[in-house]
């Protein structure tokens, strides 16, 4: 369970840090099969995150071919958040890693990668965990725009053929319909319990006196000890 202390200097200090430890928080809590989090880079002593990546698990197109301009899927996903300097007066960064075929994400240019939130002006109560849930939809085409309209597609390229490819190629949206938040959590580990321990075997100790005359050879006593097993 990630926690701070909130009157720690730091955290007192900076309203940047305060609210990217917030932010921290609130994204730890998410649960789900399909979107995992880890973070790439930190600040401060208190390893306050500053940068994430994001794995989306879903299924969606990743390009065209260039001839036929048949859809290529794919079924992970990987975009970058960051927090610029004057967050959160300044809004997240957000970037594809991974080729994303979609209106609202650049994929071709030197921005390539770049994805259309369309988060400013919804104020200081948009966190990372509603972005993440957000460029998620965006990702399984829950949530786009290829008509030339405002706010605009990022990339005209894309949307065009999303418009005039698609449905020659019969591509239904969404592309992918499954509940992102869906989780299943893993199974509890069961205690381990050694094997009982064989049982050793036990050890008989007999003494055998005997004293006979037999064929005229006389058997003196004897003493032995002797291991037997039952």
């Amino acid at each position: 369970m990630v926690s701070y202390d909130f009157n720690h200097p730091i955290l007192k200090k900076h309203y940047r840090y305060e609210r990217l430890a917030k932010e921290h928080i609130a994204i730890s809590k998410l649960k789900s099969n399909r979107i995992k989090v880890r973070i790439t880079d930190s600040a401060t002593k208190l390893k306050i995150p500053t940068k994430y990546e994001i794995d989306y698990h879903i299924r969606s197109i990743v390009g065209i071919e260039k001839d036929s301009r048949v859809p290529r899927f794919g079924s992970k996903h990987t975009i970058e958040i960051s927090f610029p300097a004057k967050f959160p007066l300044e809004s997240f960064i957000v970037k594809a890693i991974t080729d994303i075929w979609h209106p609202n994400i650049i994929y071709h240019g030197e921005e390539k990668g770049k994805i259309c939130g369309n988060i400013k002006g919804m104020g200081k109560a948009y966190n990372m965990r509603l972005l993440v849930e957000r460029v998620g939809e965006i990702i399984q085409y829950k949530n786009y725009l290829a008509e030339h309209t405002e706010p605009y597609p990022f990339d005209p390229i894309v949307a065009k053929w999303v418009l005039e490819d698609a449905p020659k190629h019969r591509v239904n949206f969404p592309i992918d319909d499954s509940n992102l938040l869906e989780y299943t959590p893993p199974p509890e580990k069961e205690e381990y319990t050694p094997p009982p321990e064989p049982e050793k075997p036990k050890i008989i100790i007999k003494s055998i006196k005997t004293k006979e005359k037999k064929s005229g050879i006389i058997i003196k006593s004897v003493n032995k000890k002797r291991n037997s097993v039952e």
